[in-house]
């Protein structure tokens, strides 16, 4: 007899989410698949609404595609700043971590000056969005506001702060060509040297139409990963014809 392994069962969580789907119609399924993930509820509202767009042939107005955007981009600020701030707190910097929620709740004050909600937007629906943006400049200057805090508050700390280096700075290494092997996506593959972005590889909505980097990292370790977020966050994507983002440019035009 060999040394006693670890026996680790699989098991699966059953949710019902395509069973109840399936015994609702379009309109119920929107706010059912909505509530999957209370973080990430816009993304999931948005792939439905626009998969049955394309079986159905329906093109939408140059306006609700930069407002999907708008609210596309403030949750991905969100789920960021989450993260981050999560990161801060695993690492024992409540500072940081406080620093980082409270500019989350800047995020979740644009969120609902957009939509009227700080959870569940609600904003998506078949062809279109439910509701416009009714100050399309109060909402660009919100998203100004974050980024120069961000680039003031954030950045500066998770860069150069010995206690954040001396923590994550060469630990849990995934090198470049164990992220592409493993199939790495977004900040984690960005982080290992993968300029790996789906706004860029496979562009949706307006994103062909917009400029923004995608900000990579060699090292491929916690830190690497960790930084790769709040750059991620500060690169909002602008229109090519000029430094104008989908805020600036959700005119009544269309």
């Amino acid at each position: 007899m060999g040394p006693p392994r670890p026996v680790f069962p699989v098991s699966f969580n059953f949710r019902a989410i395509e069973w109840l789907a399936e015994r609702k119609n379009y309109t119920q399924d929107l706010a059912l698949v909505e509530r999957v993930c209370g973080i990430c509820s816009n993304v999931h509202a948005l792939t439905s609404s626009r998969a049955l767009e394309q079986l159905a042939g329906v093109e939408l107005p140059a306006r609700a595609l930069h407002i999907r955007v708008i609210v596309h981009e403030a949750e991905r600020l969100h789920s960021h700043h989450l993260w981050a701030g999560v990161a801060a707190e695993v690492i024992g910097f409540q500072t940081l971590f406080m620093t980082c929620f409270a500019l989350r709740e800047k995020v979740m004050d644009m969120l609902e000056a957009v939509s009227g909600n700080r959870v569940n937007y609600a904003m998506n629906k078949p062809g279109g969005v439910t509701r416009d943006i009714v100050d399309p400049g109060m909402v660009a200057a919100m998203a100004r506001a974050i980024r120069t805090a961000l680039e003031r508050e954030i950045i500066p700390v998770f860069t150069t702060d010995p206690t954040v280096r001396a923590r994550c700075a060469g630990v849990g290494v995934l090198t470049h060509d164990e992220a592409l092997a493993w199939g790495a996506l977004g900040p984690v593959a960005r982080a290992s040297g993968l300029p790996q972005d789906i706004r860029k590889a496979a562009p949706y909505e307006i994103y062909d139409r917009l400029d923004f980097e995608v900000p990579v990292r060699p090292e491929g370790d916690v830190l690497a990963r960790i930084v790769a977020r709040p750059r991620d966050r500060r690169e909002l994507p602008y229109h090519r014809e000029g430094r104008r983002g989908p805020a600036d440019r959700a005119d009544r035009r269309g």
